[in-house]
């Protein structure tokens, strides 16, 4: 009887576990639904695989962007009010931006592995102010978003170290002519805690910097700079649930 007892228990107790264990897995499955911000995010960076850039001279970089990204489009209100008191990752790309399409799968994949929710996301194709050349002289000729200027001022701290490289054009002659603007690059990724800038990140690493020679922006990161880059974007997205430290160069 006491065996018919126990055999009955360790059976309910293998279904319990079993149940347990779908009930967790339908969880987690639901949780894993992708947003339609972020279809449509995987598909406006995957639309321009293998086409050309707007001067047709290079071929787009083929990236696969997983369907659950953690990407949520955000307007520059929403940037301003994080940047003001609230938390989380921001992140300035477009499409086109062959840096963009080097590093948007390692930071998706980091993202993730670290357990992060959500990636807030701005598309600057419009944002930024736009310029062309007049008889060799850069002119304005759109002033872009209207709380642009209001973005700058905020990220200051993020843009002010590229102060000697303020935004330029390139004439006919591969002249760069400089139009003194300082300019939110992108990629840029930035992680804000409180409504503190704790970390941020510009571009990709040193060799596909605007400015080096050559176009390795055009070029696969090799393995070496996959994994300085996945190192850089943890230690980013660490900010945000890091421990506070007023001894940091961070400040409080």
């Amino acid at each position: 009887m006491n065996k018919k007892i126990a055999m009955s228990l360790v059976v309910l107790l293998m279904i319990s576990m079993a149940a347990f264990l779908v009930g967790c897995n339908r969880a987690e499955e639901q949780q894993r639904i992708p947003t339609e911000d972020m279809l449509r995010f995987a598909q406006e960076y995957e639309a321009l695989n293998r086409q050309q850039n707007a001067a047709g001279t290079r071929t787009m970089k083929t990236i696969d962007i997983p369907e659950y990204n953690l990407m949520r489009y955000v307007t520059p209100e929403e940037i301003l009010d994080i940047a003001d008191n609230g938390t989380g990752l921001i992140f300035f790309s477009f499409p086109q931006c062959p840096w963009c399409r080097q590093m948007t799968p390692l930071l998706i994949d980091v993202a993730l592995e670290m357990g992060l929710d959500v990636i807030h996301h701005i598309d600057m194709t419009t944002i930024r102010t736009t310029w062309e050349l007049q008889d060799g002289v850069p002119v304005m000729i759109d002033p872009g978003h209207d709380r642009y200027q209001d973005l700058l001022v905020a990220f200051e701290r993020v843009i002010e170290p590229l102060a000697l490289n303020p935004f330029h054009l390139v004439d006919e002659e591969g002249n760069r002519i400089s139009t003194e603007e300082l300019r939110i690059y992108v990629p840029t990724v930035v992680a804000i805690r409180d409504g503190r800038i704790v970390d941020s990140h510009v571009y990709t690493v040193e060799r596909s910097a605007p400015g080096n020679e050559g176009n390795y922006q055009w070029e696969p990161l090799n393995d070496d700079e996959e994994a300085e880059l996945r190192a850089i974007y943890r230690r980013v997205i660490g900010q945000l649930t890091a421990v506070e430290d007023c001894g940091n160069n961070l400040g409080c």
